[in-house]
């Protein structure tokens, strides 16, 4: 998936509808956060000091701190910041509110978080079988095994217990760039 057409798809809103999309899809895409830790997510687990954000994330079978790019800090910063009323639940103030008559100012469920990234998937035309909120958290940890050759960090952002679960993504990215046509000496 081209993960630069979907945040292009989002645009660059100020509202706190639009905010929260790019926050989400961000946590989502960029930090390789699972749609219920974004469910999960309350507004104590945020920590900002001296310009560092993490936040703890409630995983499947740990929890873990992960730190912000400066650049998803900053929108989820912006998002709360605009963000209207909120309605504290057994867990605590919710990160992620639903934005509608119904629903809004309670926590956000994961179907919403499906229905928003589906949403911007089709906006963007990047929408297919098998694409789907999760298939963000694998860009996730593609792009971060792409950039940084580090299996170990990135099983550390995706919260993985065995390194054999996050191997999958080095691969991918390896043979992509070990592509043996590449090689081939014939111009067309």
């Amino acid at each position: 998936m081209d993960y630069t057409l979907l945040i292009r798809a989002i645009g660059k809103g100020t509202d706190e509808k639009s905010l929260q999309d790019r926050a989400t899809i961000a946590m989502m895409g960029l930090q390789g956060l699972r749609t219920v830790e974004i469910e999960r997510a309350n507004v104590d687990d945020l920590k900002i000091s001296g310009g560092t954000a993490s936040l703890l994330v409630l995983g499947k079978n740990h929890d873990r701190v992960i730190y912000l790019r400066p650049d998803v800090a900053v929108i989820l910063c912006a998002y709360l910041a605009t963000r209207k009323d909120a309605f504290a639940d057994s867990n605590g103030l919710p990160m992620f509110t639903a934005c509608g008559n119904r629903a809004g100012g309670n926590g956000i469920s994961r179907r919403g978080i499906r229905q928003v990234v589906d949403f911007y998937l089709k906006k963007a035309d990047v929408k297919r079988i098998g694409i789907s909120d999760h298939a963000l958290r694998h860009t996730a940890a593609t792009l971060a095994y792409k950039y940084t050759q580090d299996l170990r960090g990135v099983q550390e952002m995706l919260g993985h217990a065995e390194p054999k679960t996050t191997a999958p993504y080095a691969h991918v990215t390896d043979r992509m760039k070990n592509n043996p046509a590449m090689a081939i000496q014939v111009g067309l």
